[in-house]
């Protein structure tokens, strides 16, 4: 199958992520014991939803169908 020719209720994807700090890293949404929040839960709220808020349309706005 031609992954570009796929039809978009054909198309899946699946990510994995650690959300914490592990020994040695820092880029974590929490520390590495888990007692503290790096950014604020409204703010990454808001972000999600402004990276999600056109995943329901079926073209996102500013993108052409042609």
């Amino acid at each position: 199958m031609n992954f570009w020719a796929a039809e978009p209720s054909q198309s899946r994807i699946a990510a994995c992520t650690q959300i914490s700090d592990v020994e040695g890293e820092l880029n974590g949404l929490t520390t590495y014991d888990r007692t503290v929040v790096k950014p604020g839960v409204r703010w990454l709220e808001a972000a999600q939803t402004a990276l999600t808020g056109d995943a329901s349309r079926a073209t996102p706005a500013g993108c052409s169908t042609t």
